[in-house]
């Protein structure tokens, strides 16, 4: 759609008092006039709301299945539809490296690249090298093909910026107006140099990638300036390619197949299709609802002065940094005192808050006093030379297609089989709070073979001991 028609379809929606009325994936469909926009959002918006359970492939997937992307993109790119259509293969493919909780995460990583003008490989034609692929000289690296021919050798090379940077001394030089500075040809000179060059090893990377024969168009009307002319291939030399002794290969037609699909054959494909066992995970870490019924028996113990303080302000971001300090601590990557921990917290917070910014005051110090009086608590100090921390964990459920996947936040191994722990952040947790935890270590418990676990309450020193029953 043009801006135009998308500043009318935002024009018309309906306005809530004197709040401005905008178009968004939080924008009502049934309030669009448009039936395309109104399709599309309906779409998006439905994907939307998936994010935080489906794998960014998964999502990015569907969005092309539902939005008809693959037929578009053939239907505009005429014969480079084969490479298009790769692409966006490729974009899907890229995306199978973040987990479920990886979307917002891609797409900043996407984001700058393009405003950076990163470049990325195009997508792969699987075409059994019945193909002609036209790449550049920059992506032909690391390649191979049977035939090579540099076509574009007439063209004329990237012109020198107007700033020029040497390297030789990190200095700057450009024209201002009329104003011409006395180092400037110098400059110009030098970076001509190095241009030259680098265009020489451009050239060889893209004439070293032919395994078998390398056919090199002889441009002698091109501009002294080319490509063509950078480097003399001594072509007078060469043999000319007869392409007329060449035998013509007969264009074999394929032999249509008849379509046998039936309304019965699909039926009988879908029934095996649904007969099929569909695997569930279960992250207990995510606060999945289905959780394991199982009997538990469960102790509390209070230890150490530790008390919440009405200063201290809760949230998603402490709990990532006192976890973190606690694996660094437990793995002694992290020295186990004030200042070195402290120092430490203040980094990870710097880190954190440079790429997710937050309004929670967050207190370095307070960070590491909590991490390093939860280690010191005594239920907690008796297991210390025996703990490992950020365990994985991957096991098959009570249910025959349910699996379990999720990571430990610690494990201490002895002689009687290994103790869970699972450090929680929460500043003033609640009854319905200690049960949902609860029922998710007993899932920990169960996937690893352990007896006993504890879920530790770092904020307030609270043990909430956790056996299971038998």
């Amino acid at each position: 759609m043009t801006e135009q028609e998308l500043l009318d379809i935002t024009g018309d929606l309906p306005v809530d008092g004197d709040r401005i009325a905008s178009l968004s994936l939080r924008t009502d469909p049934a309030a669009i006039r448009n039936p395309a926009a109104r399709e599309v959002l309906t779409v998006l918006a439905d994907l939307r709301r998936r994010i935080n359970g489906t794998a960014p492939a998964f999502v990015l997937a569907e969005a092309i299945e539902r939005m008809r992307i693959r037929a578009i993109v053939a239907a505009r790119s005429g014969d480079q539809a084969a490479r298009a259509l790769a692409n966006v293969d490729g974009f899907v493919e890229r995306a199978r490296s973040y987990d479920v909780r990886g979307f917002v995460q891609f797409v900043w990583d996407i984001d700058d690249e393009w405003s950076s003008g990163s470049s990325s490989p195009e997508g792969m034609m699987e075409a059994d090298g019945q193909s002609i692929e036209i790449v550049t000289a920059h992506t032909a690296k690391g390649l191979e093909w049977p035939v090579v021919i540099p076509i574009n050798r007439s063209s004329m090379p990237r012109r020198v910026e107007a700033f020029v940077h040497r390297r030789r001394d990190e200095s700057l030089h450009w024209a201002l107006g009329q104003i011409v500075p006395p180092g400037l040809g110098d400059a110009l000179r030098t970076e001509e140099a190095e241009k030259r060059d680098e265009n020489v090893r451009l050239l060889y990377v893209a004439c070293t990638r032919a395994m078998e024969l390398l056919v090199i168009p002889n441009f002698t009307w091109s501009n002294d300036a080319s490509w063509a002319k950078l480097l003399d291939f001594k072509l007078d030399t060469v043999p000319e390619l007869d392409v007329g002794r060449l035998p013509r290969t007969p264009l074999a037609a394929h032999t249509p197949v008849a379509n046998l699909q039936s309304a019965a054959i699909f039926r009988e494909e879908r029934a095996r299709i649904d007969g099929r066992p569909r695997v569930r995970w279960i992250k207990p870490s995510d606060g999945d609802p289905d959780v394991i019924a199982v009997d538990l028996a469960f102790e509390t113990s209070e230890e150490g002065p530790i008390h919440a303080s009405p200063a201290i302000e809760g949230g998603r971001m402490r709990g990532i940094l006192l976890h973190k300090l606690m694996e660094e601590l437990i793995s002694g990557e992290l020295e186990e005192h004030s200042e070195a921990a402290t120092a430490r917290s203040f980094e990870l917070l710097r880190q954190l808050t440079s790429i997710s910014p937050t309004d929670a005051d967050l207190d370095g110090h307070e960070l590491a006093a909590t991490a390093l009086k939860t280690l010191r608590l005594p239920d907690i100090s008796r297991y210390r030379g025996r703990m490992v921390a950020e365990v994985p964990i991957y096991a098959s459920a009570d249910a025959a297609d349910d699996l379990i996947g999720g990571r430990a936040d610690a494990i201490a191994y002895d002689d009687e089989g290994g103790v869970v722990f699972d450090w929680k952040s929460d500043v003033d947790p609640k009854e319905a709070e200690f049960s949902t935890y609860r029922r998710q270590l007993v899932q920990y418990l169960r996937a690893t073979g352990s007896r006993r676990g504890a879920i530790v309450y770092m904020t307030t020193g609270h043990v909430d001991w956790v056996s299971l029953a038998g």
